[in-house]
């Protein structure tokens, strides 16, 4: 296979085509491209009827953790599968059937803490939280889903939820314990706010909202049509500092926003991520950006409120047109460490 470098110089005399060279580099890239993936035979999970909108995390042994909402208040149904996915066990409702309107995981490293009434760590932090739609009720297991801890039906200080996704942190606390954070909808306010457990995913101290009003104005997320929320990413780089993004949509404009409010549809097409860094954590381990985020001194000092995230403008039509609000908020290629997952929306 041959490569041609096409050069167009007519500014300089040249004709349409002034140059092709050979690239033996890009054809022994091409020569080895990977063969086409192969999946082993769909499994049907164990248990897993009026189950829906899975969710799925992989521990550190290779065993993926699946929960599905059956309805409120049926609760989540949760499920463990062999590394080769030949089998699964069902493990029950970890939420006691206290929710079920949405259901998510979040898996940390193997904590070095316990909590009362817990057993010793054998296996990663498996977090999980299931919706209610007054609340969200949370709570962990530490033995890879073998046991759960007691429920924790209502975890956010604000009530009236919806939608929630998580991600933990992938290094552990200073207390043992795995940080894990949330988002969710504020249903009274449309706003999406932000959770932060410092206990592994038992309880939750209330941080802030994602969405920066300077950036997006409230008339154009806030009512009557609102906004869509995707999950969220704990990341590390290679030189440990800890960042967190979340993505979600909008109307065009707060005139798009009453037309749509009046029409009764969501035809969200603007695309925002917000990347923001703990401030609490940033004084003790040195992350990016804590000039961000302010403290909120009636609270404990993990009970930390950061607004002020970087944001980006992706214009769906116009796909491959990024705006950022300055030149130095556009986020570039990253190259650290850390779990990440694709995000959706919701």
């Amino acid at each position: 296979m041959i490569f041609l470098v096409v050069s167009l110089a007519t500014n300089l005399g040249a004709g349409p085509v002034a140059a092709a060279v050979y690239v033996p580099e890009l054809a022994n890239r091409a020569a080895a491209a990977p063969a086409a993936a192969t999946f082993n035979p769909n499994l049907l999970l164990t248990g897993s009827s009026s189950a829906a909108e899975p969710s799925i995390r992989t521990d550190r042994f290779g065993r993926s953790f699946v929960i599905a909402p059956t309805g409120v208040p049926a609760g989540c149904k949760a499920f463990r599968v062999s590394h080769d996915g030949s089998t699964s066990t069902f493990l029950g409702f970890p939420d006691h059937t206290a929710g079920g309107g949405d259901c998510d995981w979040a898996i940390g490293p193997q904590e070095t803490a316990t909590l009362p009434g817990f057993g010793t760590p054998t296996d990663d932090d498996l977090a999980y939280s299931s919706l209610t739609l007054a609340n969200i009720t949370t709570g962990k297991s530490n033995d890879g889903g073998a046991t759960f801890g007691p429920p924790n039906a209502f975890s956010q200080q604000i009530a009236g939820d919806d939608r929630m996704w998580m991600a933990a942190d992938p290094r552990l606390n200073s207390l043992g314990f795995d940080d894990v954070y949330m988002t969710y909808h504020d249903v009274t306010a449309l706003d999406i706010e932000l959770g932060v457990s410092r206990d592994g995913g038992q309880t939750y101290i209330q941080n802030g909202p994602i969405i920066n009003n300077v950036d997006v104005l409230p008339a154009q997320w806030g009512e009557p049509a609102g906004n869509g929320l995707g999950n969220i990413v704990a990341r590390r780089s290679a030189a440990g500092q800890l960042t967190l993004y979340s993505i979600f949509v909008t109307p065009d404009s707060a005139v798009d926003n009453v037309s749509q409010g009046a029409a009764g549809t969501s035809n969200f097409n603007r695309v925002y991520e917000a990347v923001g860094a703990d401030h609490h954590l940033a004084q003790l381990r040195g992350l990016s950006r804590p000039d961000r985020c302010t403290l909120r001194p009636h609270l404990p000092d993990h009970g930390r409120r950061c607004r002020g995230h970087r944001l980006r403008h992706l214009d769906r039509r116009q796909p491959h047109h990024v705006q950022g609000r300055r030149d130095r908020d556009r986020l570039e290629p990253s190259h650290g460490a850390g779990p990440d997952r694709e995000p959706g929306r919701r």
